[in-house]
């Protein structure tokens, strides 16, 4: 096995073992100070997964900038932003998960161009923008 495979495979493991690691403490820590454990109903899981599509968009947002040597954190913005929008605009209309996808991607594009033509005719940067 070569040497940056197996580095690749370190890295993933740690990956994957750094939140694993954190919720055995913190269940630690709650089944002391509290007497219950982190997740004990269907509300905490969706919290955790409401919680974790936000870090994604953010974390997703910031690696496509900074894969072309900006450190931009608007997009992170303004994909949460398309996010909130899309999904309030479908649950109003009482549409389901494909529709807010859709409108997500909708006002994705829309804030994206938004910022996109305001930074090309001010010069003002994307990050202040965003």
């Amino acid at each position: 096995m070569r040497k940056s495979t197996k580095k690749a495979i370190i890295n993933v493991l740690i990956t994957i073992a750094f939140p694993i690691v954190m919720w055995a403490i913190m269940e630690i820590l709650c089944l002391i100070v509290a007497d219950h454990h982190v997740i004990t109903t269907s509300l905490d899981i969706k919290n955790l997964v409401r919680n974790v599509g936000i870090t994604v968009c953010s974390a997703l947002a910031l690696a496509y900038t900074l894969g072309n040597g900006r450190f931009d954190l608007s997009v992170g913005a303004q994909r949460m932003a398309a996010a909130v929008l899309g999904g309030n605009l479908a649950i109003s209309l009482g549409l389901g998960t494909v529709w807010v996808i859709i409108f997500a991607l909708i006002f994705g594009l829309l804030l994206g161009s938004l910022v996109g033509v305001i930074f090309v005719t001010t010069r003002i940067p994307a990050m202040v923008l965003g």
